[in-house]
């Protein structure tokens, strides 16, 4: 629907549910200069090399624990920087939180357009 009104707003929390194929219009949803903050649950509690892949990431082997939390971070930011410069975007991270109980990745992004665009 708002895409269809031309609708944007300038900040936009979404959960993708592990549909990452959502990240896209949840960009074009948001005005530029403005905010997206992406929430990611339950990424690394079950089969992490699952979400690795989901992600886009192609991984020999999956990252050690002590440092999993990060590379899954680093992956979403990655996903999400991809998505924006396919649609002409930049999506700036500003923020990341990881919290431990249940599992919980947000991620915080200003969503502006490329220069010369």
């Amino acid at each position: 629907y708002c895409l269809a009104v031309n609708r944007q707003f300038d900040y936009v929390d979404v959960d993708v549910f592990g549909c990452w194929s959502h990240i896209g219009a949840s960009l074009e949803l948001v005005r530029p200069g403005g905010l997206l903050y992406l929430t990611a649950t339950g990424l690394t509690t079950w089969k992490p090399s699952r979400a690795f892949q989901s992600l886009g990431m192609r991984l020999t082997r999956c990252p050690p624990t002590e440092t999993l939390h990060d590379h899954m971070a680093r992956a979403l930011i990655w996903r999400m920087v991809s998505a924006a410069d396919s649609l002409g975007l930049v999506a700036q991270p500003l923020f990341s939180l990881y919290r431990g109980t249940g599992d919980v990745f947000r991620i915080l992004f200003r969503v502006v357009r490329r220069s010369g665009d």
